[in-house]
């Protein structure tokens, strides 16, 4: 990750290395090689987060997700016809190979089709973790190129777009649009619901064949800030995104963002670095991972940053402890001026907390106890006994630990005062959830044990200086 110097406040930067070896010592002047640096993690979490948010964004899913679940890649899908038809291995660009099957091998197109429907159905038919992550996600909109039903597996609700005949129907009144604009396998998993767009040819006449489909398309890359995933730049569906970026206007910089695979070898990498700059003086900011599988660690902080605006409170602390009931309170105080909710498995710290933001919130007249929710197993005995009717108690028949961890599940954030070993074990399994966790130390406790032996790295953090001064400052009254 890249932190900018600073002063600094765009998201990308330019580093100039100057080479004063031989050129210099022959009296040429330097080269200097310009590249773009990429995008942070962080700031694609936080500005994308913010499009989701304000349901002003769209994912375009590629197919890289769908390789990890097992579905195989343009060169697998390709290759038994492409060696019967006996097209040479250098030759990389596949909607070329693909034409040049349907030319070679007998049966032509049908028997090209029938190949991919039978790799296709042979492969994993379970959602990957990606799948079901974007499927958590508040997208109204998702788009992909991948003809396998993977991310309608994920999301059975979304109103399904195949054709375009589909865009003109407004029946259907699901809270989210799924569009295949390449295709798509039948819902039995033996025949085509819509045949693949793959050749050469089809890529040449996609745009007259399928006026709507990419109408829609512009308008979404109009009107919404897209993310596209799971693509590189020999995935020859990039070059949908491409035409997008350098056709269509656009007014400030990084007004969508890509996940791209940067290259190991030299010069792809070289290649690649013109064709990062290249989006990105389009108004595509460029995130750059070096392997398929940092995808899931970011779609996993992306669906954390689109949550609702829920605080995990844990923490427990004896009646008598007027530190740790100060602190609970000056940050329920401080809390009920935010849009933050608080949610808990009703120990003394997130009490207290919620009483005080409670109160003050029914001070000004903002009183909402649906912004105050207390987690309780249902059991036998009595109800426990609440000394102020403030908040929503919401009883569940899980087991303790399944309990802890759908708490966990719908927050963004953990925050931490006092507490023991109950403690303890929540504070792990936010970490092992990967929702950072704020330990305020001066409460004592758990929460100070672990803010003496950890970071703001190891507790899910953002990488920032103002993070690291801050951490400091969790153990100051």
């Amino acid at each position: 990750m890249v932190n900018l110097a600073p002063g600094v406040t765009a998201l990308r930067d330019i580093r100039c290395e100057r080479d004063g070896g031989v050129e210099a010592r022959s009296g040429k002047a330097p080269t200097c090689k310009v590249r773009c640096m990429p995008l942070r993690v962080d700031d694609l979490v936080r500005q994308f987060g913010l499009a989701v948010e304000s349901r002003n964004a769209a994912l375009f899913v590629g197919a890289g997700l769908s390789t990890d679940a097992g579905i195989p890649g343009w060169g697998g899908l390709l290759k038994p016809l492409r060696e019967q038809a006996d097209v040479p291995a250098s030759l990389e660009d596949m909607p070329l190979v693909a034409q040049y099957i349907v030319t070679a091998v007998p049966g032509g197109r049908p028997t090209l089709d029938a190949a991919i429907l039978a790799s296709i159905a042979d492969a994993s038919t379970h959602p990957s973790e990606g799948h079901l992550t974007i499927a958590r996600m508040p997208l109204e909109e998702i788009w992909t190129t991948n003809y396998d039903r993977l991310l309608e597996s994920a999301m059975p609700t979304a109103r399904l777009i195949i054709d375009e005949d589909d865009l003109l129907d407004r029946r259907t009144h699901a809270s989210r649009r799924l569009i295949k604009m390449h295709g798509s396998v039948g819902a039995d998993g033996a025949s085509w619901s819509k045949l693949p767009v793959i050749t050469r040819g089809d890529y040449e006449a996609y745009q007259d064949r399928n006026p709507r489909m990419w109408a829609a398309l512009q308008a979404t890359y109009l009107t919404r800030c897209t993310l596209f995933l799971g693509f590189s730049f020999s995935d020859p569906n990039v070059d949908i995104l491409l035409r997008l970026s350098r056709t269509m206007p656009h007014t400030t910089k990084n007004e969508h963002f890509t996940v791209l695979r940067r290259p190991s070898e030299a010069d792809k990498a070289k290649l690649h670095d013109h064709r990062v700059r290249d989006l990105e003086d389009s108004g595509v900011g460029v995130c750059e991972v070096t392997q398929y599988s940092e995808l899931i660690p970011i779609l996993r902080a992306l669906e954390r940053r689109t949550r609702p605006r829920n605080l995990f409170v844990s923490g427990n602390f004896a009646d008598e402890d007027s530190t740790a009931k100060e602190a609970a309170r000056r940050v329920g105080n401080d809390l009920s001026t935010s849009s933050i909710s608080i949610v808990s498995l009703a120990g003394a710290a997130a009490t207290e907390l919620s009483f005080a933001m409670g109160e003050a919130l029914m001070a000004t007249g903002e009183y909402d106890p649906a912004r105050l929710q207390y987690y309780f197993r249902q059991k036998n005995a009595a109800a426990p006994i609440m000394h102020k009717r403030i908040g929503t108690a919401i009883y569940s028949a899980l087991p303790q630990e399944q309990l802890r961890r759908s708490v966990v599940d719908q927050s963004r954030t953990a925050l931490v005062l006092a507490g023991g070993d109950g403690t303890a074990a929540e504070i792990q399994m936010c970490l092992d959830a990967a929702l950072p966790v704020v330990p305020l130390a001066v409460a004592g406790g758990a929460a100070r044990s672990w803010w003496k032996e950890s970071d703001p790295i190891k507790a899910n953090l953002p990488d920032d200086p103002a993070v690291g001064r801050d951490w400091e400052l969790l153990n100051s009254e």
